[in-house]
């Protein structure tokens, strides 16, 4: 299966002086090249920043209860040998963990989206009981199950093209997503892990990673 999407999340008690400290930690992001930048609910208790990375075909977003990074790729290309915007989105939460009004973090969560516009599914396998006489447009199967302390979600079924924009699978236009948009069929799997990790790091992320190729692997 082909990795489309990937996100990650941290979730933090509320930093009640948030909106006052958010601007000096994401400031040094705009040294980067192609960086863009938008403020979500601007003048509420909710004021956050979207940073956009276009050379990484990534995006974080820095809220007062989480920290959040998207990428349009693969885990190498998160990662980047090393040198990937994953590195920089885990400094930014140690920034984040320091501030004098952060309580403590409550979880982690990753979601891999894939797509394989070559396999067609056959709906019969996986629905053998189907009161639908009618030809389904689009279905799913969800297993919800725990592994190795983890909550882990795997949801399977058939690609149709609404599923681009309902998941967001091509946020940046890139190469990689682009034979996505003739696709006709194809099969579609989404694996979504959490655990409550009180100190993400980036060895900890890589075992989330592990586990959901994992599951793309057996599904």
């Amino acid at each position: 299966m082909k990795i489309r999407r990937i996100q990650y999340n941290i979730y933090y008690t509320h930093i009640l002086t948030f909106k006052e400290d958010y601007k000096k930690l994401a400031s040094p992001f705009f040294a980067y090249d192609n960086v863009q930048y938008a403020i979500e609910n601007a003048g509420t208790l909710n004021e956050g920043i979207r940073l956009i990375f276009n050379d990484f075909f990534s995006l974080i977003q820095f809220r007062k209860d989480g920290i959040s990074i998207v990428c349009e790729g693969d885990f190498a290309q998160l990662s980047g040998n090393g040198e990937g915007i994953i590195h920089e989105f885990f400094s930014l939460y140690e920034h984040t963990s320091k501030l004098e009004c952060f309580g403590k973090t409550i979880k982690h969560e990753l979601i891999v989206r894939s797509v394989d516009i070559k396999e067609v599914i056959d709906i019969s396998k996986y629905l053998p009981i189907n009161p639908v006489k009618e030809p389904l447009i689009d279905f799913a199967c969800v297993y919800h199950f725990n592994y190795k302390d983890y909550e882990t979600y795997v949801t399977t079924g058939n690609f149709v093209q609404t599923d681009i924009t309902r998941y967001e699978l091509s946020l940046f236009n890139t190469e990689r997503n682009k034979d996505l948009k003739d696709a006709e069929n194809g099969k579609m799997i989404e694996v979504k892990i959490s655990s409550s990790e009180t100190s993400p790091d980036i060895s900890k992320f890589n075992l989330l990673a592990g586990s959901a190729e994992h599951w793309l692997k057996n599904f």
